[in-house]
């Protein structure tokens, strides 16, 4: 069962809702700023994405690869707003925040896939 756009432009769109909140609650950057971030954002979560379809557990059912998205998006929304808290107020370090962390779970699900760590993960082990 695969998981539905729906469902996953849902957690997508969440927590950028959340995080575009965030900003705003501290002082919201301009409009050409706030589409470069978007834009980021949006392109690291369809690489997440992608990479946690292709190289994930191979017996990811459609809830397991949305826990994932969650708990991808809800990791990103904490760092991101552990930025923001910290008064990083450039909106180039956010999104090349954002980019770093995007390739770094993308190295994650290729390394826990390669090295068969993701039946561990989902059996809880």
């Amino acid at each position: 069962m695969e998981l539905s756009a729906r469902r996953e432009l849902t957690w997508a769109g969440g927590v950028l809702l959340l995080f575009l909140t965030l900003l705003a609650a501290i002082g919201l950057p301009e409009p050409a700023e706030l589409v470069l971030f978007v834009a980021a954002y949006g392109s690291s979560w369809v690489i997440v994405s992608y990479t946690v379809r292709t190289f994930g557990a191979a017996s990811f059912d459609g809830a397991s690869l949305e826990k994932e998205l969650g708990w991808f998006g809800g990791v990103l929304l904490l760092f991101l707003a552990f930025l923001a808290l910290t008064g990083v107020r450039e909106p180039p370090v956010f999104v090349i925040a954002t980019a770093a962390f995007s390739v770094s779970w993308f190295v994650r699900s290729i390394l826990l896939k390669r090295l068969g760590l993701s039946e561990v993960l989902l059996s809880g082990r």
